[in-house]
């Protein structure tokens, strides 16, 4: 499960949406059939119903794993040159996941072991039940944490600070909104929900299960904006900060409320620790940021954290939304003219307006599908020390480097547009995300 959840999440990047839905579809069929088959063939009893949900986890990782063994994605499976040294940035950018995973499983020991002190077995059956009803909330919570870091990170190295701005204003209403709507669906519904899992006879585990669920639901909605705001730093690289808030939320503060609360209260404490945990996150939030900018405020701009100098200077950004050839080289034309008033030399303006051209028309000309409007939008930003180029389209996934690696790269008249560029820019990234390609080039 924890295998195939990181690797949908590599499946957005890469265009790839269907595949996910498809892999949490086929586990879900699979277990339904599976559980019948144990239930009324094998009759294997709990141990039957346990092989039965590994096996379609199993089948839906399977599906999954379809996406990245086909060559012509840009994220697969190959031996050829690993490198090594990346794996420090994979392992940091990984922490919050293996945070929540680690902190999930704690919490579940601890909980478990210090309900059957202050209740019964009923009150552990009970926890489970509520737990089980939370799982896609978590499904949710993980999506609003993975799209806010996917597209802060897209901008961060775009150096967009508007655009950051838009983006974590955007996810943080996304997420208040939806988890207020889920909150609420929880709380009117617990009864029955609970229903879904007990036997109706089960009237203790019932009503305690619908507890459990009303406070977990309260809890999630005052950490809603916890997983825009841990999403948004690892977008822009405030890892420790990430790693903070992910740790808090996920097994420090439910660990402490529950011991303390529980302890002074009983299983009524316990109940009611899962909202003060998230109360207590809810005032973390803006703690840090204030401390560093010496002022409390829930602004993006001061939750962020921003280098000072972060961004382009006013003035020195160009941006304009292509659709045709004919636009494309007006375009182009205007990005000479715009880097010279700027006091970029003539040759650095020529490669600009030369790269943009080339990546911009092979865009309008080819990778929009026949009848289909398509949607490009072109941003350049002159910094002190590099000029920066980017394109994003919903256009056929196209990726100019690994283009140039596949198609006859010793012949010189293959591909000369996109040669020139790779071999005159200092840097050329494409990264696909939501459905969207972007390419940066850095020169």
């Amino acid at each position: 499960m924890c295998f195939s959840r990181g690797l949908i999440g590599l499946m957005m990047l890469d265009n790839d949406k269907k595949r996910g839905v498809s892999a949490l579809a086929v586990t879900l069929v699979s277990d339904v059939v599976f559980d019948l088959l144990n239930v009324f063939v094998f009759e294997g009893g709990m141990l039957g119903m346990a092989v039965a949900t590994s096996l379609s986890n199993l089948l839906g990782m399977l599906v999954v794993m379809t996406h990245f063994l086909r060559k012509n994605r840009i994220l697969h499976f190959t031996p050829r040159n690993p490198d090594f040294r990346e794996i420090k940035e994979v392992v940091l950018c990984g922490i919050p996941n293996a945070l929540s995973l680690g902190s999930q499983a704690i919490v579940g020991i601890i909980f478990n072991a210090f309900l059957l002190t202050i209740g019964s077995g009923t009150a552990v059956a009970a926890l489970s039940v509520a737990n089980s009803a939370f799982s896609v909330v978590t499904a949710v919570s993980l999506g609003v944490f993975s799209s806010t870091s996917t597209i802060c990170s897209l901008l961060y190295g775009e150096e967009d600070r508007d655009g950051l701005f838009q983006a974590f204003k955007l996810s943080s209403r996304i997420a208040l909104t939806g988890f207020s709507v889920i909150a609420l669906i929880l709380i009117l519904s617990a009864r029955p929900i609970a229903g879904l899992f007990l036997d109706s006879t089960a009237l203790g585990e019932l009503d305690q299960s619908a507890r459990f669920i009303r406070m977990k639901a309260v809890s999630i909605l005052l950490a809603a904006l916890s997983f825009s705001v841990s999403g948004a730093y690892q977008g822009v690289r405030r890892l420790w900060l990430n790693y903070t808030i992910d740790g808090l939320r996920e097994g420090v503060l439910p660990i402490l409320c529950a011991l303390v609360m529980g302890s002074l209260f009983g299983l009524t404490g316990f109940e009611w620790s899962f909202a003060a945990s998230g109360a207590i996150l809810l005032l973390f939030l803006p703690l840090v940021p204030a401390v560093k900018n010496r002022r409390f405020s829930l602004s993006a701009r001061d939750l962020l954290l921003l280098p000072e100098d972060f961004g382009s200077a006013p003035g020195n950004m160009f941006t304009v939304s292509l659709n045709t050839m004919e636009e494309v080289m007006n375009a182009s034309l205007r990005i000479n003219e715009f880097c010279r008033q700027r006091g970029l030399n003539r040759r650095l303006s020529m490669l600009t307006s030369l790269f943009v051209e080339e990546m911009a028309g092979n865009t309008v000309t080819h990778g929009f599908e026949e009848n289909k409007a398509g949607h490009l939008d072109l941003r350049i930003v002159i910094r002190p020390d590099r000029l920066v180029i980017r394109l994003r389209d919903d256009g056929v996934p196209f990726d100019p480097v690994k283009w140039l690696e596949r198609n006859n790269p010793t012949d010189p008249a293959s591909g000369i547009g996109i040669r020139i560029m790779v071999g005159l820019a200092a840097d050329v990234r494409y990264i696909p995300a939501m459905g969207l390609n972007n390419l940066m080039i850095i020169v």
